[in-house]
């Protein structure tokens, strides 16, 4: 066989590979996006219900934190709990806002970590935990610094920790249903607490922003 030929295949080939891969592409759909094939079909009921135990968590903290503002609902009974309450008047649009942005990201980041088939997410673990650390000793330096260059580091660089960890959770909930967990309460917990760490932190950085922007226009 000559040279000739054998490098016409080669290229022959090495065409047809571009066109299978450029067809796949132009196949894409959002079909592709909540393809969850590579799931065992017991790993995807447990999921369901996962998720379905922190869909009801949020409507009840919802529902909890309405009526805790109405003053009907306010019995003698939970006057014990006055000295830990504290009333934040917070604009209903930046708390409107921060929900969406949180379901948003928390959907995202969901999907990116049970579509994937690879558990590569679970390497996140000894990064989330330095993280972590650092967060923690940044804010011990905090309580005698007072710096809001340090707060805002912190609150920043907490949001990039919390999504890693709503990643590594997810597929760690998915690993260990696997191998037999199928606590389903438990792992909804989980989520539920990183949902809730995402929230005020989406919240902390838009009430932050609002207030800056209102001292500016102030100044003026």
């Amino acid at each position: 066989m000559s040279r000739t030929n054998v490098f016409s295949r080669l290229e022959n080939g090495n065409q047809y590979r571009f066109d299978d891969k450029s067809s796949a592409s132009n196949r894409f759909n959002l079909e592709t996006i909540f393809d969850f094939s590579n799931l065992q079909p017991r790993v995807q009921t447990h999921l369901k219900n996962v998720y379905t135990c922190v869909l009801v968590s949020v409507i009840c903290a919802t529902l909890g934190v309405y009526l805790s503002m109405t003053d009907w609902f306010n019995y003698p009974r939970l006057a014990i709990f006055a000295s830990i309450i504290t009333t934040i008047r917070v604009d209903p649009q930046i708390v409107m806002t921060a929900f969406l942005l949180t379901t948003t990201m928390f959907a995202c980041l969901t999907l990116s970590a049970l579509v994937t088939r690879k558990r590569t997410y679970l390497y996140l673990g000894g990064i989330l935990g330095t993280g972590t650390s650092i967060m923690l000793l940044l804010s011990l330096m905090n309580i005698f610094g007072r710096s809001q260059l340090i707060f805002n580091i912190n609150l920043h660089f907490g949001l990039v920790i919390v999504c890693g960890y709503i990643l590594y959770d997810t597929q760690l909930i998915v690993e260990r249903t696997s191998n037999g967990d199928m606590n389903y309460v438990k792992h909804a917990i989980l989520l539920f607490i990183d949902m809730v760490d995402l929230f005020v932190r989406i919240l902390i950085i838009l009430f932050e922003n609002s207030q800056s922007k209102n001292k500016k226009s102030n100044n003026r």
